[in-house]
């Protein structure tokens, strides 16, 4: 008998969201129905070859129709933060997507809506909290920690043991030295090369790594 396929929505009509359509397409039990976008003048149109369904308002209505699950793919961290808790309003179950190209220890632990990204490396040992991003060609090197709706951008590359807040986001190519602390709320700017702990809220760029007022 063929397993019947369960129903998904994307949230977030943007770039980000192709990417994760791209991966969410490579799983045989799922049927993807479409997007919601809180912009307006996205609704009724095609994106990615899927309609662009509405606003997230709209989830409720889908999970009455059979749309068990969806995913929050939007880059920005709070805004995902914000459409999480509308997924899980709804009733509906938040989709861990793992690319297969990437690469998973595998007694690492990942969370509940969770994104990670064609050829990203998560080592031994680490922990990745809930809806996180995990883009394309990151490296999390063993017993890392990363916080919930944090942002690990492409190509960024971390020593064993670094530690992240929630709601971080480390930039496209940074490197962070082993057994770094990056606290919660901040930013990492793109190359940056993080060698001391960061505390919470602080953007910092440069190598070495300095502290900037937003």
């Amino acid at each position: 008998m063929t397993e019947k396929k369960k129903k998904a929505v994307i949230l977030g009509a943007g770039g980000h969201g192709k990417v994760v359509c791209d991966t969410l397409e490579r799983r045989s039990d799922i049927a993807i129905v479409g997007f919601l976008d809180n912009s307006p003048g996205r609704w009724g149109q095609m994106h990615y070859g899927y309609p662009v369904l509405g606003g997230s308002e709209k989830l409720s209505e889908l999970y009455k129709d059979g749309v068990v699950c969806a995913v929050a793919a939007v880059g920005h961290n709070e805004e995902r933060k914000k459409l999480a808790a509308n997924i899980y309003e709804a009733g509906m179950e938040a989709l861990t997507l793992i690319h297969p190209t990437a690469y998973i220890a595998r007694d690492v632990n990942i969370g509940a809506g969770t994104v990670i990204m064609p050829q990203a490396v998560v080592q031994a040992g680490a922990s990745i909290g809930e809806h996180v991003i995990i883009n394309t060609g990151a490296v999390v090197e063993h017993d890392c920690i990363i916080g919930s709706f944090s942002h690990i951008a492409s190509g960024a590359h971390f020593g064993g043991a670094v530690v992240v807040g929630e709601g971080t986001l480390v930039g496209t190519g940074a490197t962070v030295r082993l057994f770094a602390k990056i606290g919660s709320g901040c930013v990492i700017g793109a190359g940056a090369v993080v060698v001391k702990d960061v505390p919470d809220t602080w953007t910092v760029v440069g190598n070495p790594a300095r502290r900037i007022e937003k």
